[in-house]
């Protein structure tokens, strides 16, 4: 039933509400791409219009242009030009055809991550864990609006955890859960050394190029890892496609098109713009980043960038310092932690740290720069570790605050905030409270991450030194059950 519901909630609210007859998100990049691709400057706002109508989008004029001002870096345009190349008709349903394929492959993989021991659908429908773990995906808020508004933010959300879950199946995955006779598996079995450190480069490169402000928060957790050659390779990668991208820019249109940039960048983030952090853009509460409530508080966007960013790095520095590098001596030891709690060591150790750091960094990645709602689609892996760890206060209070996501309470609370008229009277004031409420629950769900992983090490540190009597989660995977039904 769960399931159902979420099912309904996703087709109404992901897309039905999704139209090709307005301009959506993806209209700015699809536009920037085609005149990249005509040899004209991708930035310049006098083209936009006709190169619209040209590639077969209806004869609408928007309200206002600049919301139209494309500041997706070169990069990001040539990850476009699949969709550029066709009718905008096509592109858009080519759009919803590989968000559902790409979200599909996320829900799937997360099962398959957090409860390996059902092979049929039956079985992990009558698991209640697995089944509100799906109803959660699909009654994800976030996801809906990367369906409605058509923004390629999407691709990239799915592209990172994607990332994640190849990286994780394949360190130190049990064999008792691997059937090679099982479709599910047949990446996970072909994930070579070689096939899953291509694949992780794949994954994250497309998903900083698609969207930098998303994929580039990987980075963290490889540094961590110690995945030199995927940094190399990533790296590398990436310049070679800014290489690429850069080289049609320099032929044809020189520098020029740099001053057209700065005025794009300009006019979507300052001024009112839609990305504008202050009062004077009227959905600014849409933006779920700590510049949000820093310009609330100070009135200075440098020093609302500086203030959430050093927000970022001091939780950042101190979700990894409790982690320490992989092999770390200084980790916390069994003669160092109560040995009063119980542990489970039933559950695939894959969805303790090796899950929870990659997501954790992720999540930590909305706070300093621009994100709006649909950029939270990265917390789904967060949401598993917390299914999986419910014996963890943390996992508890982190599971209550990733729930304000099943709905979007910064539309919401903007609509009732505008009829009352609160926002009128003292719109930073608002933005400072209700308005920004998702900048303070994201900043909470970072505190609450230093004590997860934290809670995730000592219980670590305890299984090391063996096992005790145990208090199982819903969504714990027994390895006794994986081996019968192996």
């Amino acid at each position: 039933m769960a399931v159902a519901l979420g099912a309904v909630e996703f087709a109404f609210r992901a897309l039905l509400r999704t139209r090709s007859d307005w301009m959506s998100d993806l209209a700015s990049p699809y536009i920037s791409t085609r005149l990249l691709l005509q040899g004209l400057n991708p930035y310049d706002p006098s083209f936009t219009l006709s190169t619209w109508y040209g590639g077969g989008a209806p004869h609408i004029v928007p309200s206002d242009l600049a919301v139209t001002a494309s500041v997706y870096p070169p990069p990001t345009l040539l990850m476009v030009v699949p969709l550029a190349l066709l009718q905008w008709q096509h592109a858009f349903y080519a759009f919803l055809a590989i968000g559902l394929l790409l979200y599909a492959a996320v829900i799937y993989g997360l099962v398959r991550l957090g409860w390996p021991q059902h092979r049929s659908l039956s079985g992990l429908l009558q698991d209640p864990a697995a089944t509100l773990f799906v109803a959660f995906c699909l009654g994800f808020a976030p996801v809906h609006t990367a369906f409605h508004s058509v923004n390629i933010v999407l691709f990239a959300c799915c592209a990172a955890i994607l990332a994640i879950l190849v990286s994780v199946r394949s360190a130190g995955a049990p064999s008792r859960d691997r059937n090679p006779d099982d479709p599910a598996m047949a990446l996970h079995s072909a994930s070579t050394p070689r096939a899953t450190d291509l694949f992780v480069v794949i994954a994250t490169t497309a998903s900083i190029c698609i969207k930098p402000t998303t994929g580039v928060f990987l980075l963290p957790w490889l540094i961590r890892e110690r995945r030199w050659r995927w940094l190399a390779a990533i790296v590398l990668t990436c310049t070679a496609i800014a290489t690429v991208s850069l080289a049609p820019l320099l032929l044809h249109q020189g520098l020029s098109w740099l001053p057209h940039y700065r005025q794009n960048v300009d006019a979507l983030f300052a001024n009112g713009g839609n990305a504008d952090v202050s009062p004077a853009n009227f959905e600014n509460t849409d933006r779920i980043d700590l510049q949000l409530v820093a310009f609330a508080a100070y009135g200075n966007r440098t020093l609302a960038a500086a203030a959430a960013g050093s927000v970022y790095l001091g939780l950042l520095l101190t979700f990894l310092g409790h982690v320490g590098w992989r092999g770390d001596r200084n980790a916390p030891s069994a003669a160092s932690v109560s040995d009063s709690r119980p542990i489970d060591t039933r559950l695939d150790p894959r969805l303790g740290l090796p899950l929870l750091v990659p997501a954790g960094c992720l999540a930590l990645g909305l706070l300093p720069s621009y994100s709006r709602v649909y950029a939270a689609v990265v917390l789904l892996p967060l949401v598993l570790w917390c299914f999986h760890h419910l014996r963890f206060s943390s996992a508890r209070w982190l599971l209550l605050l990733l729930s304000d996501f099943l709905i979007n309470s910064s539309a919401i609370t903007r609509i009732v905030g505008t009829q009352v008229g609160v926002i009128a009277d003292a719109p930073r004031l608002w933005d400072l409270t209700i308005g920004g409420h998702t900048c303070w629950l994201l900043l909470a769900i970072g505190v609450l991450l230093t004590y997860a992983v934290r809670e995730q090490t000592e219980e670590d540190a305890l299984h090391d030194a063996g096992p005790r009597p145990v208090r199982h989660d819903i969504g714990a995977a027994p390895v006794a059950l994986a081996e019968r039904h192996s």
